[in-house]
């Protein structure tokens, strides 16, 4: 409990090794853990802003060649609001589970001030997802950001699921997005975008736009030459949900084995 407070781990060598779980903020706000220079962290259960609707405001940094958190589940805003973590300059972050914006339990209002986020930027920085990558869980507002030719790898992607209003931004010569199932609104799920933009790319085994009953009005915006979503197998559009949108403009390009609408 408690807010304001810091933790640094700095350097080649600098280690810090915790088998159960990792909390940035558990009941309080404003706390900040920060990896660098080579520092390591490892977890069983990461989370930055811990199981409370007033876990506000707490942030993780990894920046830096060599910084690396590794952890079997981490969570960014666990029903928290404006909880973020930083990926930079080279820092590297791995788990199994990876959410922005979790609520497990559904007792979250939809009320649009959640604004959990991610943002991944510079070369070489990674998040690596063994298995699964929500953007938004029950809860909405979520914000992943791929730049400057970062790389995020994920077996399942979702945009948006039993929620509304996330958004995945993928901008950026180099900067990429590799996933084997993408779902930009998953069940019950409206109003979720994915924007590939400036040179970025995503790949993809196979992708749904709109998913299962009442995901509507979710939205993929591929623009800008150099822009490519490249889909190995089936792309729907609508499956079977309504008013869901695939925009290409500017000279974006997209490839797909096949497209069903």
């Amino acid at each position: 409990h408690g807010s304001n407070n810091t933790v640094e781990i700095i350097g080649v060598g600098s280690a810090w090794m915790n088998g159960g779980s990792l909390s940035v903020g558990r009941v309080g706000t404003g706390n900040n853990l920060t990896i660098r220079d080579g520092g390591t962290v490892s977890s069983g259960w990461g989370f930055v802003g811990y199981n409370n609707q007033n876990d506000s405001n707490n942030t993780a940094l990894v920046t830096g060649n060599g910084s690396v958190w590794r952890s079997s589940l981490l969570i960014v805003g666990n029903k928290g609001i404006n909880n973020c973590l930083v990926i930079s300059n080279g820092g590297n972050v791995s788990d199994s589970y990876g959410y922005i914006g979790y609520n497990y339990d559904g007792d979250a209002k939809d009320t649009g001030t959640n604004g959990n986020s991610v943002l991944v930027e510079n070369s070489r920085s990674v998040w690596s997802n063994a298995s699964e990558l929500h953007i938004g869980f029950k809860l909405p507002n979520s914000q992943l950001v791929i730049t400057n030719g970062a790389s995020v790898f994920s077996q399942t992607g979702y945009v948006g699921r039993l929620t509304s209003n996330n958004t995945v931004l993928i901008t950026g010569s180099g900067s990429a997005w590799t996933v084997g199932d993408l779902y930009v609104g998953h069940y019950y799920a409206s109003q979720n975008k994915l924007i590939i933009c400036n040179g970025g790319t995503v790949y993809s085994d196979s992708a749904s736009l709109g998913y299962y009953w009442n995901s509507s009005n979710n939205v993929v915006l591929l623009t800008d030459s150099g822009s490519v979503w490249s889909n190995r197998g089936d792309m729907y559009i609508g499956n079977p949900g309504l008013n869901n949108s695939l925009l290409l403009s500017n000279g974006g390009a997209i490839a797909s084995a096949s497209l069903v609408v």
